[in-house]
Parts: structure tokens; C-alpha cells; sequence
């Protein structure tokens, strides 16, 4: 015999705020709050994901007073209103419940919990099991042999025996204790004094809060007896708050429970518009790009046809192809390009290929220096570098990261499987995936890195249809001048500054090094001295247990493995004690040594003797440059030491470094627009 189907119901109400205080920051680029909405979707997704329920529904409250209103004035008086950027959250949460098809009800007049309780003692009496979604502890009283609660912050099922347990009563005793402790959350006053556990041990010898004060006279603990005398009409009405109306004129259908396939046309444009890119894409079907013929290009005669058809076009997109990482003795091991059309190549110059590196750059050169043929790119300064190396001077380039950032400059991640997901709706593999797909035909033809070819010629294509995409939206937001005028031109300037690196006088951080190893052991000889007892200072637990159990300082808070040593707590105390005075010292230093001193001389290219940074325009949301590799931005200042480790930067003989800097230039461009 088969056994029932289950019907699962979400206390929509509960999890939305749990959500909301449990992600308290999100939100999408513009702005918009998305923590509840999130985190509530996340949770639906979790329990489609985990029990496949074949019958679903959510219960959210209703707006406006409740009979328990009625019933006492203060009820739920000391809650604050629902936040603004939750309120503004709602709306968006039931468009995509009504996405996914599920079954939403409210009942005017009346909790969710009330709603829940009815539907599920009518699903209870007709033999379906119910499970029901929350963490709100008054659902326990309706938990029998057929209906039990799922906590998704545990991922626990509680039943009558869970319920037991945690209360030492059976569930359907839960509404007496509570009517004696009462519920801060919801201004159930309860009798004062009796919390929890004394209910609960009073209800386990009395069974109500009825008997208990039929049998008043009985308890030999007289101050309770007085709590419960002067509080008898309180406990019988908070007994009446927390009791679940089972009884609502509610009819009762499980099929209009039954789970649907989600409604795409609903789910895509919220989630786009939240930038919820991972339920984009679990529950949106990927795009594939247009149908496009690659073709491997390795053989003289191949690249002249390919000439003919790249001579005829006035926009193409390419990715260049190289053997290290590292663009200042980087090979160029071959060319994917795609054209408008629907057709693209890889222009094979390894090895296996016929083809001859200088011939074939000596044949693309007018073509790149073109400034009438556009060029499109992802992250095209690594290019620029890499062609320039072999005297082609790029011209007519477009970069399309570039362009999704001036677009979106809040966004994280600009990786280009985001932003073909993001503009084309096109889900890319990575290259672990896309290598066990089905080879495509280039022409009949294999080569022993097939794969990777073919991934390097998707790109191109994907790079095109983006630049299909993102530069005439740049035109429509008046954003093309930028691009431009500024930020294109800008990639050049960069590409020639990290090419030209900065020479560091290694032999001066050697001697740094030594120094401040000195000044590190005279430090640990210090607090091994005041603290009277030699420890790991780099322990946080170590350095814990010498603060403040053989120092006895004061602890300021607790973190999962004990009370903190951050560097905000360590100020404090520093100004009791000199010990964490000196390991805010010694942190400093040793932060110096192998960020800095002990890095940047590995960091010299043994080809050129300099240090050649990274920068980029698409990482900060303000539009300032970053540095990396290393952060040359981060270069101490301040301080002895700062000054020490600048030393190290040095000028070509003949030359000097010079230090120029705007004063206050952002205030002096408000003025200026202001005309104040």
C-alpha cells in the first residue's frame, strides 16, 4: 500500500524576518534592499531542492488587527514597525512565490499560525502528514503523529518526542505552559516571575494551568503561590493568546496544494532586476550563442583565404593566445577572432601548426592598426602589451569589460561567464567542463589542444555578442564619451606604466630585514619579560590566555573560540597595560616585514630588474585605479619604518622620481561644477 502524500506549509511571515535579520546588508547595485528577499527565496529553494514536495503551500499574515487584538489591547504593543527596506522587500517576495506557482493564502482578522493550524489538523484528520516550515516555537503545540515542524535553521524535523524534550510536555501541553511564561516577542505578559522551566515543571504535575490553580493552596513555595494568585485572569488569557485557532472557516483541497512547474516569464525579469545570478542559473534554461562555423587556421594557405574574409570586415573580435602568464617574455601561441557573420577562427602558431609567428603578425598588423576596423576585447591591456612587443600598435579597440563596468561599476564580478549570463543569457562552461563536451568539426581537422582551441574561439564569439550588447547601451546612457575619451585611452597609459615597472633597490630591503628582525626579537624579549612567560605571540589563543587569565585584563567580548585579541580590543587595553601595547607594536612590524620587506624582492623580474605592478580600472566602484601584484598603493608612508621601505624605490641613474598629488581635487571639481 502506498503511503499518503505530504503537504508542506511555510510560515511565510516568520521566515521573511528571520531572512531579513540574518542577511541584514544585501542588496543589488543600485541600491535596493534584496536581504529578505533573498534569504527567503534561498530557503524556498532549499526545500524544493531537499523534499521535492509534490503539495505546497505559504501562509503569510495579514495585514491589520487580529482577534487576539481584541482580546488584549497590548498585544504585540512593544514590537517595532516592520523596517521600510523590508516593507519595500514584500511585494517582490509574493511575485515570486506566484513564480514559482505555489499556493499563497492570508486570512484578514487572523495569524499565519492560525491559518497553518487549521489547514493542518483538516490535512491531520483526512491522513495526509503534514510538514510545516518554521523556527516559531508556538507552532510546536500543533506537532502530533502527523504533524511535525521543520526548523531550516537547524534542518531538523521536531516531533511529539523532540517537543518533549525541549519542554519536558507534550505538545498539546505547549499552550499552558506558555500561557504561564508568557512571550516578550509578542507582549504576552505570562505570570511574572515563572519562565520556562518552572511552567513546565508545574504543568508536568498539574496538566493545566486549570488544575494548577485548583490546587493552589497546595504549592509550599509561597512566593509562587503569590505570583500565581495575584495573576490568575493574566495567565488564563495569556493561555487564550497562545493558542492556535484550529478552527478557521477554511475548506480544505490538498490538489490546490499540488506544485507546479515555475513560471519562467515571472521568475527571469525579478531576477535579473535583483541580480540574483544564481537562480538565474538553476532555474533559467541557458541561451546558446548564434550558430557560429569555427575554423582552425594552420597552413599558409589557409591564413590568405582567411585574409580575404578578415579584409572585408569592419569589426571582429579576438583573444590572444600566450604560453605564461607573464607578458614581458610571453609567447604568442595563436589568435581566436570571430566575425560578424556567424563565422570564427583559431589561428594556430604553436608547433603543430605551418604557420610562421612573424609572417602572420606581419600580415595582421594593418589590419590591428587600423583605427577604422573595430576591435573588441575583454580586458584588452594584456593585449595591447603583448602586440606592442612585436611593434603593432593597437588601434580601434573597444573592451567590452570596460564597458560593463561603466554600465554597473558597483558590480563584484566581471568575469566574463557573469556578463554573458548577465547581457546574453548565455550560461559559458568553464574549461573543465567544456573539455568533456563533443569536439566540434573545425573544418575535419584535430590538433592536440582541440579543446582549448575551440574554448579561446567560444570566447571570441561571446566576446562580439557582448560588444553587440553593451556598447550601443553605453551610447543610450550618454556613457560612449567616457569610454572614449578617457577610459580607452586610459588602458595605453597603464599598459605602458606596468611595462615599465619600478626598480627596487633590493639590497636596501635586505638590510631592512635584518634590522627589523632585530627589532622583533628586542619586542618579543619584552613582552616574554612583562608578561612572565615566554608564549606565541602570533597565537590568538596563546596570546588570550596571557591577556586575561595570567594578566587578568579585562576581556572586552567573545568570538566562537574565545574572547577576541582584534586590534580594536588591544587599543583598549593597551592603555591599562604595556604588554598588549607592545604586541600592537610587534603586529605592526611583522605586518611590515612579510607584506613588504620580505615580498617585493621576490617580485623583481629577473628581465628587467623592476617590480611591474597591475592596474586596473573595473575594481573600485568610485572609479579610482587599483594596484596589484603587488599593491603599490599600500606602500607605508608614515613612520620610521614607512620611510625606510620607500627608500628601497629608487630612479635609473640619471634620473629622479618625482611625487605629484592634487590637493583635495575632489572638492576643487565640485566647485568648479558648482561654480562656487
Amino acid at each position: 500500500m502506498s503511503s499518503p502524500p505530504r503537504l508542506y506549509l511555510i510560515d511565510g511571515s516568520s521566515n521573511i524576518y528571520r531572512a531579513y535579520f540574518a542577511l541584514k546588508t544585501l542588496s543589488n547595485s543600485r541600491g535596493f534592499p534584496t536581504n529578505a528577499i533573498f534569504g527567503f527565496t534561498s530557503m524556498l529553494v532549499k526545500i524544493l531542492r531537499d523534499f521535492h514536495p509534490e503539495y505546497l503551500g505559504i501562509i503569510f499574515d495579514a495585514k491589520g488587527p487580529t482577534f487576539r487584538h481584541h482580546l488584549y489591547e497590548n498585544y504585540k504593543s512593544t514590537r517595532p514597525g516592520m523596517p521600510d527596506d523590508l516593507t519595500l522587500q514584500l511585494p517582490y517576495i509574493k511575485k515570486i512565490v506566484q513564480g514559482f506557482r505555489i499556493n499563497a493564502l492570508e486570512l484578514e482578522g487572523y495569524e499565519a499560525d492560525d491559518v497553518i493550524g487549521t489547514i493542518a489538523k483538516k490535512a491531520s484528520s483526512e491522513g495526509i502528514p503534514t510538514i510545516i516550515i518554521s523556527g516559531d516555537k508556538d507552532l510546536l503545540q500543533l506537532v502530533d503523529e502527523r504533524i511535525s515542524i521543520f526548523d531550516p535553521r537547524t534542518n531538523k524535523i521536531l516531533g511529539v518526542k523532540e517537543v518533549e524534550e525541549r519542554f519536558g510536555v507534550s505538545p498539546d501541553k505547549l499552550i499552558e505552559v506558555l500561557g504561564l511564561a508568557g512571550d516578550s516577542t509578542d507582549n504576552i505578559p505570562g505570570v511574572p516571575g515563572i519562565g520556562e522551566k518552572t511552567a513546565a515543571k508545574l504543568i508536568q504535575k498539574y496538566r493545566s494551568i486549570a488544575e494548577i490553580y485548583r490546587h493552589l493552596e497546595e504549592l509550599s513555595d509561597l512566593n509562587l503561590k503569590n505570583k500565581l494568585k495575584q495573576n490568575q485572569d493574566q495567565a488564563f488569557l495569556s493561555k487564550q493568546l497562545v493558542t492556535i485557532d484550529t478552527s478557521l472557516p477554511l475548506s480544505f483541497n490538498l490538489q490546490v496544494f499540488r506544485v507546479a512547474e515555475p513560471d519562467l516569464a515571472i521568475l527571469e525579469p525579478i531576477f535579473k532586476e535583483l541580480e540574483f545570478s544564481r537562480f538565474l542559473k538553476e532555474f533559467i534554461p541557458p541561451k546558446t550563442p548564434t550558430s557560429q562555423n569555427y575554423y582552425l587556421i594552420s597552413t599558409p594557405e589557409e591564413f590568405q583565404n582567411f585574409l580575404l574574409t578578415l579584409s572585408r570586415t569592419k569589426a571582429f573580435s579576438f583573444i590572444i593566445s600566450k604560453d605564461s602568464p607573464d607578458l614581458l617574455k610571453a609567447n604568442i601561441t595563436g589568435f581566436a577572432l570571430s566575425l560578424p557573420g556567424g563565422e570564427a577562427f583559431y589561428i594556430l602558431l604553436n608547433d603543430c601548426s605551418g604557420l610562421n609567428l612573424a609572417s602572420v603578425l606581419a600580415a595582421l598588423k594593418p589590419i590591428f592598426e587600423d583605427p577604422e576596423i573595430k576591435k573588441y576585447g575583454y580586458n584588452i591591456k594584456p593585449d595591447y602589451l603583448l602586440l606592442s612587443r612585436h611593434e603593432i600598435m593597437l588601434r580601434g579597440e573597444e573592451d567590452v569589460l570596460l564597458g560593463a563596468y561603466l554600465l554597473n561599476p558597483s558590480k563584484k564580478n566581471y568575469d566574463l561567464k557573469e556578463l554573458a549570463f548577465e547581457y546574453l543569457d548565455y550560461q559559458m562552461l568553464d574549461y573543465k567542463e567544456f573539455s568533456k563536451t563533443k569536439p566540434k568539426n573545425l573544418l575535419g581537422k584535430n590538433s592536440p589542444n582541440q579543446k582549448f582551441e575551440e574554448y579561446l574561439t567560444e570566447e571570441a564569439v561571446v566576446i562580439l555578442r557582448l560588444a553587440e550588447t553593451i556598447f550601443p547601451q553605453l551610447k543610450e546612457k550618454r556613457l560612449d564619451r567616457l569610454f572614449f575619451e578617457i577610459e580607452m585611452p586610459l588602458v595605453k597609459v597603464l599598459a605602458r606604466m606596468e611595462e615599465a615597472g619600478v626598480k627596487i633597490d633590493a639590497e636596501i630591503l635586505s638590510n631592512l630585514s635584518k634590522e627589523l628582525e632585530k627589532e622583533l626579537k628586542e619586542l618579543e624579549k619584552k613582552i616574554y619579560y612583562l608578561a612572565g612567560v615566554t608564549f606565541n605571540i602570533n597565537s590568538p589563543q596563546q596570546l588570550r590566555e596571557v591577556l586575561f587569565t595570567k594578566l587578568n585584563l579585562p576581556p572586552a567580548f567573545r568570538t566562537k573560540t574565545g574572547f577576541s585579541t582584534s586590534l580594536e580590543v588591544l587599543n583598549k587595553l593597551a592603555k591599562i597595560h604595556e604588554v598588549p601595547a607592545l604586541v600592537l607594536e610587534y603586529r605592526s612590524l611583522a605586518k611590515l616585514k612579510s607584506t613588504y620587506i620580505d615580498v617585493i624582492p621576490q617580485l623583481i623580474h629577473p628581465h628587467t630588474g623592476r617590480v611591474h605592478t597591475t592596474f586596473s580600472q573595473t575594481t573600485t566602484a568610485t572609479g579610482r585605479l587599483s594596484s596589484s601584484n603587488p599593491n603599490l598603493q599600500n606602500i607605508p608612508i608614515r613612520g620610521k619604518w614607512g620611510e625606510k621601505i620607500r627608500q628601497a624605490f629608487v630612479a635609473e641613474k640619471g634620473y629622479f622620481l618625482v611625487s605629484a598629488d592634487y590637493s583635495q581635487i575632489e572638492l576643487r571639481i565640485m566647485a568648479h561644477l558648482s561654480g562656487d
